[in-house]
Order: structure tokens, then C-alpha cells, then sequence
């Protein structure tokens, strides 16, 4: 198995960056590198909501499609997929500090293929690494930017 473990802590409480993460549909408007999501599943977001998710990866769009198969508004959520022979299982927290926000990324891949396969995946760990920062770097700033215009009255909140 080869994990990537994360975390940053951002200024905004536990529910604004709980709802700006789990809205999957508009994911490639916070997440830089995603460039198209399409919903699979109707109705509100819980365990067994499906999308494709078309993300810029080495120069390349590549397809998943993903579920969540954990959901515990407003602390954690698991996104799961298969790739490259992999389950992948991505788990965010979210743990309040006084006002801001905690937000953990642990990203797992677990290969039951040959060793050959589990090396190109740990070969693969320092581009997973970059991709799982660059993601947190994107939501730390849609949520400065949510948080601004809440505080300038431009948006309601939930």
C-alpha cells in the first residue's frame, strides 16, 4: 500500500470548508488541475454519489470515475476509484481550531497486482504528492475567496 499524507490549516470554520470541498459539481471551479466534472448520480451529495471527474495529470487529461463511499458532514468524507490496477481511497478531515479549519488529505492506493505494478506505483508517489498539495493550495484559496465575499456581502451563506 502507498500512502500520501497532508494537512494545512485554513482560515474560514469547519462548515464553509466542509461544503466548498463536497461540492463535487463544481469541483473544476475551486480545483485548478480539474478540468470537468460530470455527475453520474441525482440528489444530494452521501455515500454512494458517483461522478467522472476529467483532471490534468503529467500534461494529460485522464478520466475516473469516483465515489463517495464514506460521507459524515460536517468531519470527513472518502472518495474511492480504481486506476492503474489500484483502489485509490481518498479521506479528507476537517477539524475545527478555533475558527479555522484543520483540512487532512490521506490518499491511499493499494495494489494487489504484481510487485512489478507496486513499484510503478511508488514511483508515483512524489507526482501524487504534488497533486494532492496543489489541490489543498486551490482550496485554501476558493475559500479566501468565498470567505472575502461573504464578509463583503456579496453571498449568502448556507
Amino acid at each position: 500500500m502507498v500512502c500520501i499524507e497532508t494537512s494545512r490549516l485554513i482560515s474560514a470554520p469547519i462548515e464553509i470548508v466542509f461544503d466548498l470541498c463536497s461540492n463535487f459539481a463544481d469541483a473544476a471551479t475551486t480545483i485548478a488541475e480539474i478540468q470537468r466534472i460530470d455527475m453520474l448520480t441525482t440528489g444530494p451529495v452521501g455515500v454512494g454519489t458517483k461522478f467522472r471527474e476529467t483532471r490534468r495529470m503529467l500534461g494529460r487529461d485522464t478520466d475516473a470515475e469516483i465515489e463517495v463511499t464514506d460521507f459524515q458532514p460536517p468531519t470527513t468524507y472518502t472518495l474511492s476509484t480504481q486506476k492503474l490496477g489500484a483502489r485509490i481511497d481518498t479521506t479528507f478531515s476537517f477539524v475545527d481550531e478555533g475558527g479555522s479549519t484543520r483540512l487532512s488529505i490521506v490518499w491511499r492506493a493499494s495494489s494487489p497486482g504484481s510487485s512489478a505494478m507496486k513499484f510503478v506505483h511508488r514511483l508515483m508517489i512524489n507526482a501524487v504528492r504534488r497533486f494532492v498539495e496543489s489541490d489543498l493550495d486551490s482550496i485554501q484559496r476558493a475559500v479566501a475567496k468565498q470567505t472575502s465575499a461573504i464578509q463583503d456581502g456579496k453571498v449568502g451563506t448556507k
